[in-house]
């Protein structure tokens, strides 16, 4: 979560919601500034905070595979981000119901088509076996 005003982050359980709403206390308040806390999200018409910006685009930058999920990829200037990993070497990895215009501009790498809540737990079950195999691999037994 994160105040609108100063900006100051909290863990999402540091506010018990429900007790708030029975209380009549919403919106929750920031103890720093007195503004309004929400969750650290984006919704359409906000501005994007600048330093989520700069992380992301410092990051698309270093990335070698870029996720790109559950998105049309036309709303900038994050859409712009798998092009920022995709000029710097990454890999794009599309999971989507849909394609989109990164699938139709030769942007993905690869298409997942699907729900993005049934496929994203497949690739992460499928990364942990991957794992778990490479660290058995790597035991060395001397007799």
């Amino acid at each position: 979560m994160r105040c609108i005003k100063c900006g100051a982050r909290f863990q999402n359980d540091a506010y018990d919601l429900d007790k708030l709403r029975r209380e009549n206390k919403l919106p929750p308040h920031c103890p720093n500034c007195q503004g309004i806390i929400q969750p650290d999200g984006v919704s359409f018409g906000e501005p994007i905070p600048d330093d989520a910006s700069r992380k992301s685009n410092v990051l698309a930058r270093m990335c070698d595979l870029m996720l790109i999920c559950k998105t049309t990829a036309s709303v900038y200037p994050f859409a712009e981000l798998a092009n920022i990993a995709k000029r710097n070497g990454a890999r794009i990895v599309e999971i989507n119901e849909e394609p989109t215009r990164l699938t139709e501009e030769k942007i993905s790498d690869y298409l997942i088509q699907g729900k993005t809540g049934v496929i994203l737990p497949q690739i992460v079950a499928e990364v942990k076996e991957l794992l778990t195999h490479r660290k058995r691999k790597r035991r060395v037994f001397h007799a």
